[in-house]
């Protein structure tokens, strides 16, 4: 949603469901189902982020998989250990790593995905989206640079996480 928003420059026109808590864990309600079954294009993260599209009927010819065009740069985390945080039940993370915008290179990919997308659905100057896309992918590649230089500045840097979500960060800035 954010990159959608960025791109065409305008955060009310880009729907995107009120979450309570972690975003990977929604559980859509029937007028959010029906409002995401409206939106085209529909894009969706992909590499297993959206559990919720198991259990919803969505207009296919409208999904734009964002991270579909690096598939095999994916990560896939092996069988782990079962455990739970709290009340609500065991689970765990094995399956295909999903925060693939930590890595820059695989966000400014998914932007691509998403500004040829809207040039072909938008009635927006193309120019206009590409200005705003540039932008962005500007500021990524900042980010990016920041954080290459300050893994390069230690030996061995280590990174400590309260989940195991940073596969694709950690890969990407060598921690």
């Amino acid at each position: 949603a954010y990159f959608s928003e960025r791109i065409i420059g305008d955060p009310k026109r880009v729907y995107f469901p009120h979450i309570e808590g972690d975003p990977a864990f929604w559980k859509p309600e029937p007028d959010d189902i029906i409002k995401v079954q409206q939106c085209n294009p529909l894009f969706l993260n992909g590499a297993s982020y959206e559990r919720w599209r198991k259990a919803v009927t969505l207009p296919e010819r409208r999904i734009i998989d964002t991270s579909s065009a690096f598939q095999a740069q994916r990560i896939e985390i092996p069988n782990t250990i079962t455990h739970q945080h709290g009340p609500k039940g065991d689970h765990s993370h094995s399956g295909t790593a999903f925060t693939v915008w930590l890595d820059f290179d695989l966000a400014t990919k998914q932007v691509l995905t998403i500004e040829n997308s809207l040039a072909e659905h938008m009635s927006m100057p193309p120019a206009e989206l590409k200005k705003n896309r540039d932008s962005l992918i500007n500021e990524l590649h900042l980010m990016q640079d920041q954080l290459k230089l300050l893994a390069s500045n230690k030996s061995n840097p280590k990174l400590v996480a309260s989940h195991p979500i940073y596969q694709y960060f950690a890969r990407a800035y060598y921690l």
